[in-house]
């Protein structure tokens, strides 16, 4: 889930009200490009662990917030990264997984 920072507290709260109380660390990848933070619970029927990133919004990262689109789902709406958003974001990892879902990204925005 990517956030602005000024919605961090806010959001670990509601989160939290859902179950997701176990905090990890704060974390920084990329010399500082991208924070992330990290909640987590435990499904009480299958005690499968369930993990929530908590992304915040940097100014290396504020292309992909800014190119949210609105996408309509189980009669709501939610705001999701674009593709162009998401090519961003996976650029800044580049594991091999990245790279085949970033071409995978531009052949769709290649259709349209």
């Amino acid at each position: 889930m990517m956030i602005e920072a000024l919605s961090l507290e806010r959001t670990k709260q509601a989160v939290g009200a859902l179950g997701f109380t176990m905090s990890a660390k704060p974390m920084e990848f990329h010399g500082g490009k991208v924070h992330m933070h990290r909640v987590s619970k435990i499904e009480a029927d299958t005690e499968e662990t369930l993990v929530l990133d908590l992304l915040i919004v940097t100014p290396d990262i504020r292309q992909a917030w800014e190119s949210r689109m609105k996408v309509e789902w189980e009669g709501g709406s939610l705001s999701v990264v674009s593709p162009e958003g998401l090519i961003l974001l996976k650029s800044l990892r580049r594991s091999g997984q990245d790279q085949d879902d970033i071409q995978y990204l531009r052949s769709i925005l290649d259709e349209d």
